[in-house]
């Protein structure tokens, strides 16, 4: 019996060190769950750390409405950090525990007020809940929550992209996105973080919260060049009074609440005039584009000489967020303010914008720069010498200018003695030497020029041939660079001072007394051919007297 007994005890005692197993089960699955309760010690010691991240080379693997949160390995790879994006958070809602679950009641009756009807301050609402009000928001709903009751101040990004939120009291939180650089097109969205929250792996709290917004960002472009008939230039020599075609395409950034203001200026130096009337302004760019309504989309104005093309509301407001190509045609003059020479003349463009929400100070300008620098115009001349006899100085020589193939050109005579190109009344063809036998011919393009004397001094004969003058161009150059050759010899361009370097081209030209007898000639000259008369008149009748006798 007492055998019987021993082998019976056995089983029931390996069956209950079973049972006991089994009750232990429940037990260590709790400890791999999150913690039944919060860590009140880390009550007003909870954290946000915000990295901004913009542009669309980073796919970060999980990810919500654009945006990351949990532990520092979370952060996304191939975006670039942001400086100067301004934050703001406020604590919206307290954390309750109900129905065995995490939730949270409305106390912010200004986070109420901007979420709808559906939420009340007191009432207690899921997770789920909330975060679909702020899916069905889109970025720029909310972007300032500066006169919101209880609002933590607003934290601008460093260099790295960051900025946090720290000692920090448990509940949940909405995050805003309240200012951004002006290369954002699409900010990001406004964002719920509960504090603390769940980790990943739903096995613990983090109290300490990364989060990584991304914003879309895009690059702004400027240029302007000048149009010819063969083709795109960024340096262009021209004679005065010449019209200069300027193209200005640009990239404008529409940000997602849109544009209150678009505007593009051409300030020139003052040797150039702008038309207003010849501005064009076209969607797009190349063949592509078309061309806006005068008056309807944009508007002109000009003021000293400043050129302003404003693109109005009711076409602003036609765009959608991301960017827009523009390209704008107009028209110049070079006048005879023009200096000669390498140094030229350059007429600086930009546009600004203005985005909605912001005041009419905030101004964003975008510039050329050294990719696309502003074209420059470029014009020279030819300084004519006039000599007599022993070098003296010929006044009141004339001559007239002409291009092959070309009439006689005109050209206007200003009280600084400077001959420059005109078609104006008034202007005339002759060109006379001064005081010191000079004519100062400013403002021609490269180019083949004929000059003709039509009048010369008292005891000169006039030139037989025009003088040929050649301004060439020197091929490729950036810099406004020419040579000259006058009667296709090489000659030395002159300067005209500082950096005005080869501006004018030399000419010098010397004559001597012809032979022809003058309608007043000296006593001397006279006396002379009567001596002659004379010596003549007897050899004749002494010959004759000879002839008679020797009959």
């Amino acid at each position: 019996m007492e055998r019987k007994f021993h082998f019976t005890i056995i089983p029931v005692a390996i069956t209950f060190f079973i049972l006991f197993l089994l009750s232990c089960l429940p037990v260590l699955g709790a400890s791999a769950s999150p913690p039944s309760t919060i860590d009140d010690s880390m009550k007003g010691r909870c954290s946000m750390t915000i990295t901004k991240y913009g542009g669309d080379g980073y796919t970060p693997s999980t990810a919500a409405a654009g945006t990351l949160t949990g532990t520092t390995a979370d952060a996304p790879t191939g975006g670039t950090p942001l400086a100067n994006v301004i934050f703001t958070t406020q604590k919206v809602a307290d954390l309750v525990q109900e129905d065995n679950a995490l939730q949270y009641k409305v106390t912010s009756s200004d986070f109420a007020s901007w979420a709808g009807s559906n939420i009340t301050v007191g009432e207690v609402y899921s997770s789920a809940t909330l975060q679909a009000l702020i899916n069905g928001k889109k970025a720029g709903d909310l972007q300032d929550i500066s006169n919101w009751t209880g609002h933590i101040d607003p934290h601008p990004t460093n260099a790295d992209g960051q900025t946090a939120f720290s000692n920090l009291d448990f509940g949940l939180y909405i995050v805003v996105e309240t200012d951004y650089p002006s290369n954002v097109t699409q900010n990001a969205l406004p964002v719920l973080i509960s504090l603390p929250m769940s980790n990943q792996n739903g096995n613990g709290w983090l109290y300490q919260i990364n989060l990584y917004p991304k914003n879309t960002t895009a690059l702004t472009e400027l240029d302007k060049r000048i149009l010819t008939d063969h083709g795109i230039t960024k340096n262009y020599a021209v004679s005065i009074g010449d019209t200069i075609n300027y193209e200005v395409p640009f990239t404008a950034i529409v940000p997602t609440e849109g544009l209150t203001s678009l505007t593009i200026r051409d300030t020139p130096d003052m040797a150039l005039i702008l038309d207003p009337q010849s501005v064009k302004v076209y969607l797009g760019h190349g063949d592509g584009k078309t061309e806006l309504t005068r008056d309807t989309d944009y508007s002109v104005t000009s003021d000293g000489g400043k050129l302003a093309i404003d693109l109005k509301s009711t076409h602003l407001n036609t765009l959608t967020a991301g960017t827009q190509d523009y390209t704008v045609t107009y028209t110049g003059v070079l006048n005879d303010q023009a200096v000669m020479g390498q140094n030229g003349h350059t007429n600086t463009v930009a546009f600004d914008y203005v985005k909605k929400g912001d005041p009419p100070t905030k101004v964003t300008t975008v510039n050329l720069d050294d990719a696309h620098p502003s074209p420059k115009v470029y014009t020279y001349g030819i300084q004519l010498s006039k000599l007599g006899d022993n070098g003296a100085k010929l006044q009141d020589v004339t001559f007239t200018c002409h291009r092959d193939g070309q009439p006689a050109m005109t050209f206007n005579h200003n009280l600084s003695d400077i001959y420059s190109p005109s078609t104006a009344a008034g202007s005339q063809e002759s060109l006379s030497t001064n005081a010191n036998g000079q004519i100062n011919i400013r403002g021609l393009a490269p180019g083949t020029y004929y000059l003709t004397e039509t009048k010369t001094n008292t005891g000169y004969q006039l030139l037989k041939n025009p003088v040929k003058v050649e301004i060439i161009a020197v091929e490729n150059s950036l810099s406004g660079a020419v040579t000259a050759k006058v009667s296709d010899k090489a000659v030395t361009m002159l300067d005209e001072g500082g950096e005005n370097t080869t501006a004018l081209v030399p000419l010098t030209i010397q004559n001597n007394r012809g032979f022809n007898m003058p309608a007043t000639g000296s006593t001397g000259t006279i006396t002379m051919v009567l001596l002659g008369i004379t010596l003549v008149g007897g050899a004749t009748l002494l010959l004759i007297i000879w002839k008679k006798k020797q009959v």
